[in-house]
């Protein structure tokens, strides 16, 4: 019984997770027919003004339940890597992200690279915690991370992309963000199995069993 609970509890934090990106790809596609290619988008230089300028194209086309023009939206606790590590406390971020509450309590983290463009991919980064501040407060298992391109909002962890699932979702290891690269998998695999097997890979395994 503690396994099938667990299971259903995976697969729900998968749904979750794919519904929350949907709504975030359709946003950034509705802003980027209102305001044009977001090459010519105000991107720099880094700071509060740009993240709240990018971050209103988003809000403008999601349901939200409140927006934090400083941290209250962010709880102050000490987020984790996947392996129980502790990574970051994005409390104390200030100025250097924004933050706002889906209806359906979804946190979302925007911080604005400061550079957009083809050379520069990565524009900027937008942390999801599905459950609020609620516990674990942990990468890949209720944060996840996405990178806003010049054309689509991706998921952390597809390969040929900073932190691939492949160097960045791995329970035994430690390395930087850890976890972060378990977004995609979750996405595309609908299953959380990388808590319960090493050997994972998109080619050949995507499940325990």
């Amino acid at each position: 019984m503690p396994s099938l609970i667990t299971k259903y509890r995976e697969k729900e934090t998968a749904v979750k997770l794919k519904k929350v990106y949907s709504i975030l790809s359709q946003s950034y596609i509705t802003a980027s027919d209102r305001y044009e290619n977001p090459l010519y988008w105000v991107w720099a230089p880094q700071g509060k003004e740009v993240n709240q300028t990018l971050s209103d194209y988003l809000i403008e086309n999601l349901q939200v339940l409140k927006i934090c023009d400083t941290n209250e939206c962010i709880p102050n606790v000490m987020y984790k890597r996947l392996n129980g590590v502790e990574h970051a406390n994005y409390y104390n971020q200030g100025s250097l992200v924004r933050s706002f509450i889906l209806n359906d309590g979804t946190l979302i983290i925007f911080w604005g690279s400061g550079e957009c463009s083809e050379e520069h991919t990565t524009c900027a980064n937008i942390l999801v915690d599905l459950n609020g501040s609620k516990q674990p407060n942990q990468y890949g298992r209720d944060f996840w991370g996405f990178m806003l391109t010049p054309t689509t909002i991706l998921p952390f962890g597809v390969e040929d992309h900073p932190y691939a699932f492949s160097t960045s979702c791995n329970r035994n290891q430690d390395s930087y963000l850890n976890g972060i690269g378990c977004t995609a998998w979750v996405i595309y695999n609908e299953n959380m199995d990388y808590l319960h097997c090493d050997d994972l890979n998109w080619g050949t395994k995507t499940k325990c069993k």
